[in-house]
């Protein structure tokens, strides 16, 4: 954990006992709180699917990593217009015509699937981002695209 300051502008009523004027101050007070962190990089993969995923070359097994990393919470899909694309390929140190060949080898696999021209959506039961619920819901839906 971190910790977090903020500054406070706190304001006081008090009533002058001699007077019975109400008399107003004001002071910055500095707090600090402690602050979670959040690996917004959390995705789950299920222990049944670590065969699959071993068959993997190295370089689709990073393409998957960073891809899953990328997911929507709870819809476990990513768009990759052309930008996404050459972000991804950057980061992994590889062409966009690389990137696009480890996704077709992930789509034959049948580990992702493509919806539409940019988007892809993960099968929810090797890997997902958010609750396990919805997990189970998207199931069905990745069913429907194949």
């Amino acid at each position: 954990m971190s910790n977090l300051a903020m500054e406070e502008l706190t304001k006081r009523e008090n009533v002058n006992t001699l007077t019975g004027e109400i008399e107003y101050s004001s002071r910055k007070v500095v707090k600090l709180y402690k602050q979670k962190r959040c690996n917004e990089h959390y995705f789950s993969v299920f222990q049944t699917c670590t065969p699959l995923l071993r068959a993997l070359t190295r370089q689709q097994r990073n393409v998957f990593d960073l891809f899953c990393i990328s997911l929507g919470y709870n819809t476990n899909r990513i768009d990759l217009n052309s930008t996404i694309r050459r972000e991804m390929a950057d980061q992994l140190s590889i062409s966009v015509g690389s990137l696009n060949n480890h996704l077709c080898a992930l789509k034959k696999a049948g580990i992702i699937r493509a919806i539409g021209n940019n988007s892809f959506m993960v099968n929810p039961e090797i890997a997902f981002k958010g609750s396990l619920a919805t997990a189970l819901n998207l199931k069905e839906e990745f069913g429907k695209l194949g």
